[in-house]
């Protein structure tokens, strides 16, 4: 059995249409350098289709191909001997305050806490897709969360499955307020870039977009907050 680490990045990337040495290579080295004075142990999980290697890099094969970040994100959590699981994107980077979060969850404000989770705050609002006609509730983007709290609360899963890419994060912060009576905690001396002036003359600076499954994502948020409120209490 593996020894256990402190935090197992999972970094999901679509190799096919985001050649890694313009993307999952670069978050692959932001990490690393964030990473060699830390007194936290790491691992950085890569689940692509591609075989994607690196310094502290696990590669996962890609089999079923994905289609969306959900599937992949949760593919990695068997794999994963981090004590936590912190989400990663091939187009973000993490600045040199980042191990503040870790700092804060192994710290006495989450000793009692039922929930070890937390999420991190981003300099332009990525993943915030907020939808109308809802009460006031934390979209947990940018995920920092303990496996124990995985598989005895989220059904061993970190995003609802029925998901693709996005509104994921959502129906986990309607969730858990619902369900919980522990705030979830957004932490902004440290947060997430993402970087202007990529050169790449066909992606330009934002990549491929892979918004075609938004309104397949945004019918299953309010089927899952319908199923809620209706007396259906799993997070699944």
């Amino acid at each position: 059995m593996n020894k256990q680490i402190d935090v197992s990045y999972i970094l999901p990337s679509a190799t096919r249409d985001r050649p890694p040495e313009k993307w999952v290579n670069k978050a692959i080295d932001n990490i690393n350098e964030i990473g060699k004075n830390s007194k936290y142990s790491y691992e950085i999980l890569v689940v692509s289709e591609h075989r994607v290697e690196g310094e502290n890099v696990r590669w996962i094969q890609d089999e079923m191909k994905t289609d969306g970040y959900v599937a992949a994100v949760n593919s990695a959590i068997p794999h994963a001997n981090g004590k936590y699981l912190s989400l990663a994107h091939d187009d973000a980077w993490f600045d040199e305050n980042y191990w503040a979060a870790i700092d804060l969850l192994e710290g006495p404000i989450y000793r009692r806490r039922r929930l070890k989770i937390l999420s991190l705050g981003t300099d332009n609002g990525l993943g915030s897709f907020m939808p109308q006609g809802y009460p006031k509730y934390p979209c947990i983007r940018c995920v920092i969360v303990a496996k124990e709290t995985i598989m005895n609360y989220f059904n061993g899963c970190i995003f609802n499955p029925h998901f693709k890419h996005h509104f994921a994060d959502n129906w986990l912060g309607y969730w858990v307020t619902l369900m919980f009576d522990e705030t979830v905690i957004e932490v902004w001396n440290t947060t997430v870039h993402i970087p202007e002036g990529a050169d790449d003359p066909v992606y330009g600076t934002e990549g491929p977009s892979y918004n075609h499954n938004n309104a397949h994502d945004k019918a299953v948020f309010d089927s899952l907050v319908q199923r809620l409120h209706s007396g259906h209490r799993s997070y699944v």
